[in-house]
């Protein structure tokens, strides 16, 4: 499940991080380039040592030296990659995809790159591209502590670039993330918010990455200082509606919504209006419907709004399952669940529905609150939404550190049908006796899924943790 959590930035394109050079670059770009792109680095590296041997103060010639560094090494890493999945959630279940290459340049490599750059920005301080592929570099190359002491420099060397400088450093800092360091990555969004006290585009990410991490309370806090009275940027509104929404905070996330012009020209304000009364039991909660804008059907929530206005929908059961396989936004089918789980209090599936996408999102304390309604009321459910019941009730206390009940429910799927159930179960019941200190007892345990490597994530984890042990390396869990 994505949440559009992020500001959409420009996509930083190679030719874009390998720093483009100004237009007085333009003749020795030409030379240059053709040598890169035909792999002829030892020629392009002696051209630019003549270059400079003539001209050391030549800031572009210092500019394309770190480029090349990195051309080098980008070259031997390759473009794309069959990157295998890593990431434990149940809600991401592809065993690898391609991508492009998730670089880590080696800090020598990132080193000399720097060096290039640093002595150019010696010459020319004031040179944005230049700044900018400094910090991709150190970020590729997880040089904390050199990225965010460069993060006031650029502050204060680029002063006409200051309104869009705060994203490019917030890309940099979810580079951190990505490869495994969130730690770093809210450490470098702190400097940003010392250079850009209270910014509310950038506390709006911070929130963000709070919430992609299963992180509902900070993510809360934090989008609520990031909704000032006068903010009206779309992204920030749209992120505050999803993550209080989550939290359970409708009056907050309604409010947001009618600050968003683009939510009320789509009449999605209307639409949460009701949605909202109907899940507090307000009689009156069509209301909010009278005025919704006669569309062509193209909003998020105009078929769901055409139902609940026409007279297929009774407010009964068979009403509730139509409309939440119509609620197509998060919000929607979030308002649905609640309106199920009053409307419906007997039933099981609207509190199996409203946990499993608690655990998608993180909530995890929320989620094992609506999983337990749901098992208490497991009578009214079928098979399938029984094993879906266990499989996510395992997940979400699986992923909030609750291991010990985690292993029971694992424990009642090591011998289901559906095999993907099965691996993740034999999977988690051995990165758990891993972490426990009983590594060859997790080994059979993962040894019960591993022959079927390539048949699910799980499998191939297990294969996978298998190999490292046995070569007297930590599975990719642990490291």
């Amino acid at each position: 499940m994505k949440v559009p959590f992020f500001r959409l930035a420009l996509a930083l394109a190679l030719v874009t991080v390998l720093c483009p050079a100004a237009a007085s670059a333009a003749s020795l770009r030409e030379e240059i380039d053709p040598m890169v792109a035909q792999k002829r680095f030892d020629e392009a590296e002696a051209r630019l040592q003549e270059v400079l041997g003539q001209d050391p103060g030549s800031v572009d010639a210092h500019m394309l030296m770190g480029n090349l560094t990195l051309y080098r090494f980008l070259d031997g890493a390759g473009q794309v990659e069959i990157a295998a999945n890593t990431r434990e959630s149940v809600f991401e279940p592809d065993i690898g995809f391609i991508r492009e290459p998730l670089y880590i340049v080696p800090p020598d490599v990132g080193r000399a790159a720097a060096g290039h750059y640093l002595e150019a920005l010696t010459l020319d301080p004031a040179r944005g591209d230049i700044h900018r592929g400094l910090a991709y570099t150190y970020a590729m190359a997880l040089m904390k502590d050199e990225l965010l002491a460069r993060f006031p420099v650029m502050f204060r060397e680029l002063p006409g670039e200051r309104s869009t400088l705060m994203f490019n450093m917030g890309d940099y800092a979810r580079m951190l993330r990505e490869r495994g360091r969130l730690d770093w990555c809210l450490e470098a969004y702190g400097v940003v918010l010392e250079l850009y006290p209270d910014h509310p585009g950038v506390l709006s990410d911070v929130a963000g990455v709070y919430a992609l991490e299963g992180q509902p309370d900070k993510a809360v806090a934090t989008i609520r200082k990031a909704l000032g009275p006068d903010v009206r940027d779309e992204f920030i509104l749209g992120n505050g509606i999803v993550i209080l929404t989550v939290a359970g905070d409708h009056a907050g996330a309604l409010a947001a919504m009618e600050r968003s012009e683009e939510h009320r020209k789509g009449g999605s304000d209307k639409v949460f209006r009701a949605l909202k009364g109907l899940a507090e039991g307000r009689e009156e909660w069509k209301k909010a419907l009278d005025a919704y804008p006669e569309k062509d059907g193209s909003a998020q929530e105009d078929e769901l709004a055409r139902f609940l206005l026409s007279e297929q929908f009774r407010g009964d059961f068979e009403g509730f399952s139509v409309a939440e396989e119509k609620a197509q936004s998060p919000w929607a089918r979030l308002l649905v669940y609640r309106w199920g789980m009053r409307a419906f209090a007997l039933r099981g599936q609207p509190f199996l529905y409203y946990a499993v996408m608690q655990a998608a999102y993180g909530n995890h304390a929320e989620a094992l609150e609506a999983f337990a309604q749901a098992e208490e009321r497991a009578a009214t459910l079928d098979v399938q939404e029984k094993q879906a019941l266990s499989f996510y009730q395992a997940w979400s206390l699986q992923d909030s550190g609750r291991t010990q009940k985690a292993d029971g429910k694992w424990r009642e799927m090591i011998k289901s049908g559906e095999f993907y159930i099965a691996s993740a179960a034999a999977y988690f019941l051995g990165r758990n006796l891993y972490t426990a200190g009983r590594p060859q007892e997790a080994v059979s345990m993962w040894e019960t899924v591993s022959d079927r490597a390539g048949d699910s994530k799980y499998s191939t984890l297990a294969f996978n943790a298998i190999l490292a042990v046995k070569e007297g390396r930590l599975p990719a869990f642990a490291r």
